[in-house]
């Protein structure tokens, strides 16, 4: 009798393993090696995309630049703008310089991938109207010379368009007669550039016209570690949709690395069959003497 109960339990086990078992089916896309395109367009330079190759889930290689492909760029009427020349390490050089408000398409051709193309367009330049400055010692005891250098700009934003923005400031040493510049960490808490930074610091703040559409604003920033400057650069940038939802995604999938309870965050492409972003952006840019 045991040894009938014991089958009967063994058989059982036996079938709720088998019932449990599930099929995955293999997805041939990912097992596949794809273009990385990535080209940022702005009017005063010409265009210029750098080729990769993407590594696929089964591929234990190194990721490496593309070369002998064909690219090409067009404009929003589908006329060839210009074939771009083959530089070197996967960078793809062109002669033309893009403008503004024309939506350009770029087509890359390589043997063994598929084609990938993207599009995207510059945006108006939005300019920097006015700026002011205050530095205080941000230190409670007097005889430490800790300092705060805030600074606030106004602009102008274009009525009823979605517009995307980003702040950088670059801080300028002068030695020896060269000229040494490297980004600085920005500190904000204007609610104007929306709750994903308070408390914390960035080298780039990104924010769209969400909660100002067709205002004349003005911005807050505080910035440290301001000693031996010679003088500051802060540049505001108008950026294409795409190229704020790239850098969103980017500097969201920094933050949250590490952190095992945290969602995982797909950095944005925009390149059909492939990986990567082409984007645009204008920058308007202001010098600020110490």
């Amino acid at each position: 009798m045991k040894n009938t109960i014991a089958l009967i339990l063994n058989i059982m086990l036996i079938s709720g393993l088998l019932s449990c078992e599930k099929y995955i089916a293999f997805d041939e896309d990912a097992a596949t090696s794809k273009i990385v395109l990535n080209a940022m367009i702005s009017p005063d330079t010409s265009f210029q995309v750098h080729l990769s190759r993407s590594l696929s889930v089964i591929d234990a290689g190194n990721l490496s630049s593309i070369s002998n492909a064909i690219v090409a760029v067009y404009d929003d009427s589908g006329i060839l703008v210009e074939t771009l020349i083959e530089d070197s390490m996967g960078y793809y050089n062109g002669s033309q310089l893009p403008e503004e408000n024309v939506n350009y398409t770029i087509v890359a051709e390589a043997l063994n991938y598929a084609d990938v193309n993207a599009a995207c367009a510059i945006p108006m330049l939005t300019a920097i109207s006015e700026w002011d400055t205050l530095t205080i010692n941000s230190s409670p005891n007097a005889a430490q010379n800790e300092t705060e250098f805030q600074v606030s700009f106004a602009f102008t934003d274009e009525e009823q368009v979605n517009n995307f923005y980003m702040i950088s400031v670059l801080a300028v040493q002068t030695s020896w007669g060269q000229n040494y510049s490297y980004p600085l960490y920005i500190e904000t808490s204007d609610p104007k550039f929306g709750s994903d930074y308070a408390d914390k610091s960035y080298e780039k703040l990104l924010f769209s016209d969400l909660l100002f559409d067709g205002e004349t604003t003005t911005f807050n920033i505080t910035l440290n570690d301001m000693s031996d400057m010679s003088y500051l650069i802060l540049n505001l940038y108008s950026c294409s949709e795409e190229y704020y939802l790239y850098n969103k995604s980017y500097q969201t999938a920094v933050d949250t690395e590490g952190n095992p309870f945290a969602q995982p965050v797909q950095v944005y492409s925009n390149i059909n069959n492939g990986h990567g972003v082409f984007g645009g952006f204008q920058v308007s840019s202001k010098i600020i003497y110490m």
